[in-house]
């Protein structure tokens, strides 16, 4: 099997689509997440400043951004930043004090004046949180990774109540991500460096294996209900990307090594396509792989002007499909925020490509109640078309014309000189003859006058 999209072509959007002037960016925040995050309406950018703050920033007015932007102040350091996947408009701060807010963003006009609602405060009854995650389909269903005594564990929420303590362990958390469909929560650990995956609601221990090879950070995500992606380090700093099958953790079917180097990656996954997308904190490149089975395939990478502090991926529903744009992030610089396209050629783009752009899940609609998961319930996400109105799919297109080009071609024929040739000897063939017959007339009519002459004088 061969890779389909090994056309890829990565390219930053055109300048007027940039949003610039971003003065505060927090240049230390924690690594264990992103400094952006990016809703429908909306983009979230960690800043400098007391209290913790988050800039807001309105997502279609890209331009020169406020000196002084409209910021929702924590009340402590923020350590993680998420949006609502259900409501564009909600956000949630998580700090070092412990506290889990839910903040409301107006849809008026931003500006250093508005104000941002509290809508909801989750004491967490942890020492620390490290990182919040929305599960994929109930509303209001949240986890949290959190630091109790020397002990680190993953807390799952509703509201305010907590339901269920995952993956509970002293050899601490590396990061954590919600299955696909909801159903599960893998992890991958420090110390006994391993992958985990476990049932939230049961809190039973599905399959474990061996993780990466050092304990240096690692990053984890789905790429779909049975395969698991790992980012982190192997041995002598070597970064790598590992890629695993649910049903068996001991080995991973997949494995690539990118380079030797200090820098954190981060993969962000296109599950349609099978594309995952390596984040190179603090340099300029973006590695993309597509995973076919069992291999894995380094497409062409995206090398950006100025180093990426962070990486935000959109909900595809707002990609360009016109210009066959599989996948849309927002890249987080010192000063400025940057729109990055992926996007595959193709022969008649005029026509919606239906075969790369399939039929896809509704990730911005819950498709399962909170109170009927945390029962046992699965959801059945609702499923959605990226064909734009008025635009044919190709795979209901005409056949395509082949026009043939056809050039006549102008044989000269070889020009026959032989007969002009023979004429121009004979014309001076003849010339001659009649210059020496006319001296040989002149002599002779000289000798019959001498001769005459001679007789009459005898």
């Amino acid at each position: 099997e061969n890779a389909r999209f090994k056309y890829l072509e990565g390219s930053v959007h055109r300048p007027s689509s940039h949003y610039t002037n971003i003065s505060n960016v927090n240049l230390r925040f924690s690594q264990e997440n992103e400094p952006i995050k990016v809703s429908s309406k909306f983009i979230a950018v960690a800043c400098d400043g007391a209290g913790g703050q988050v800039g807001i920033i309105r997502r279609d007015s890209p331009g020169r951004v406020p000196t002084k932007l409209p910021t929702i102040v924590h009340g402590s350091t923020v350590i993680s930043i998420e949006f609502d996947p259900f409501d564009p408009n909600i956000i949630a701060t998580a700090g070092s004090d412990g506290k889990l807010h839910m903040w409301h963003i107006p849809d008026t006009e931003l500006n250093e004046e508005t104000s941002f609602d509290l809508v909801e405060y989750i004491c967490v009854t942890a020492d620390r949180i490290h990182q919040v995650r929305f599960h994929p389909w109930a509303k209001g269903v949240v986890a949290v990774l959190v630091t109790d005594a020397e002990e680190q564990a993953i807390f799952v929420y509703h509201g305010l109540m907590l339901h269920f303590i995952v993956g509970k362990t002293k050899d601490g958390i590396h990061s954590f991500a919600w299955s696909p469909d909801g159903e599960c929560i893998a992890l991958t650990t420090k110390k006994s460096r391993q992958l985990q995956v476990y049932d939230p609601r049961t809190q039973d221990l599905l399959a474990k294996g061996p993780s990466m090879d050092s304990i240096r950070p690692c990053r984890i995500a789905w790429i779909d209900n049975n395969r698991i992606c790992l980012a982190g380090f192997g041995s002598g700093s070597q970064r790598q990307i590992k890629v695993y099958n649910v049903d068996d953790l001991s080995k991973p079917i997949a494995m690539a090594t990118i380079d030797v180097g200090p820098g954190l990656l981060v993969p962000l996954v296109d599950p349609d396509c099978g594309i995952i997308y390596l984040d190179d904190r603090g340099s300029r490149l973006t590695h993309p792989f597509e995973i076919v089975g069992d291999k894995l395939f380094a497409l062409p990478k995206l090398e950006a002007a100025q180093p990426g502090l962070g990486l935000a991926m959109i909900p595809k529903k707002y990609v360009d499909v016109s210009h066959c744009e599989i996948d849309l992030f927002y890249r987080l610089n010192t000063q400025s925020v940057e729109p990055i396209g992926f996007r595959v050629p193709r022969k008649r783009p005029e026509y919606f490509q239906d075969d790369i752009f399939i039929v896809t899940c509704d990730t911005e609609t819950p498709s399962v109640d909170p109170v009927a998961w945390i029962g046992g319930a699965r959801a059945m996400p609702s499923m959605v078309s990226l064909c734009p109105p008025g635009m044919t799919p190709l795979s209901q297109a005409p056949p395509e014309t082949i026009k043939r080009h056809t050039f006549e071609v102008k044989v000269e024929k070889p020009v026959d000189n032989t007969k002009d040739a023979i004429n121009a000897m004979l014309s001076r063939v003849e010339s001659s003859n009649d210059g020496s017959s006319n001296s040989h007339s002149g002599t002779g009519a000289n000798n019959d006058e001498n001769s005459s002459d001679s007789d009459w004088d005898d």
